[in-house]
């Protein structure tokens, strides 16, 4: 029953990132805005952003009852982690949107440049994490992060 709603969870979460509509060129514009790029990721997977450094994300262990760590580390082409962005959060159960939300956070940047959102898992179920980069002030990525306690 667990796998059964962690894959509706999963395909209903696919399909509104797959029905999103790109507003970015109206009538009257003769130029297109930027589009965010947005992901659903998996522990470890190198995430390329769009000014050419790249995202990979993980948790300080498996999240649990209490509080899980997220941990995202920017790095550049040449593999040397950086921290040029700032990094907001929202963590939540998708089955009780509300209920457990945590409300969009700041990452916090500890000394060796990794980006730390500590999540205050509550209940047994399926939780998400959604992640907005910005450089400056313009949001070049969004992602989702899910997890199953």
């Amino acid at each position: 029953m667990k796998k059964i709603i962690s894959v509706l969870i999963l395909t209903m979460t696919l399909m509104s990132l797959s029905l999103a509509v790109d507003d970015c060129c109206k009538v009257g514009e003769s130029k297109a805005k930027p589009v965010t790029k947005s992901a659903i990721l998996n522990p470890g997977q190198k995430i390329a952003l769009p000014d050419g450094n790249f995202l990979v994300y993980k948790f300080s262990q498996k999240p649990a009852l209490g509080t899980a760590v997220v941990v995202v580390k920017i790095v550049d082409a040449k593999g040397t982690q950086i921290a040029p962005y700032t990094i907001r959060g929202n963590a939540g159960m998708p089955s009780m949107q509300g209920a457990h939300d945590s409300g969009e956070v700041a990452f916090e940047l500890n000394k060796r440049k990794d980006y730390l959102l500590p999540v205050n898992v509550v209940m047994q179920g399926a939780w998400e994490v959604k992640i907005k980069v910005k450089k400056g002030s313009e949001e070049i990525f969004k992602g989702v992060v899910s997890f199953h306690v």
